[in-house]
């Protein structure tokens, strides 16, 4: 493989200054939310059109934009995968604890179900 196709597609720098490392899997968190929104698994959900940055492919994109981002960052060079994926668990879990309607909606569901999680 060339050292031009091994290059990332996004570094941190891509995203400037207004997105220090951190921030990257905040916005992702946020992305992520809105792709929960999206058509694969909503009933009745008439996604938009592939090219719209709003669609799931749109927005899937974007969060791996963002995820290969913080992986190349400082933050995430050299951290194990499952390390990194407990930040972003983190980073969505912050996400939802900020906003009181995803909180309450989050925690309605949780008591709904028993806790067979490992």
């Amino acid at each position: 493989m060339s050292e031009e196709a091994r290059k990332p597609r996004f570094t941190p720098d891509s995203f400037g200054a207004a997105y220090p490392h951190d921030q990257l899997l905040e916005v992702a968190a946020r992305l992520t939310l809105r792709l929960s929104q999206r058509c694969y698994w909503v009933e009745g959900c008439m996604d938009k059109d592939d090219d719209d940055p709003d669609s799931w492919n749109g927005l899937y994109e974007r969060i791996s934009d963002l995820m290969g981002a913080y992986v190349h960052s400082p933050e995430g060079e050299g951290e194990r995968p499952e390390f990194l994926l407990a930040r972003f668990a983190a980073a969505l879990a912050d996400v939802i604890a900020s906003v009181p309607s995803l909180q309450s909606a989050v925690a309605a569901d949780l008591a709904a179900k028993p806790d067979n999680d490992p």
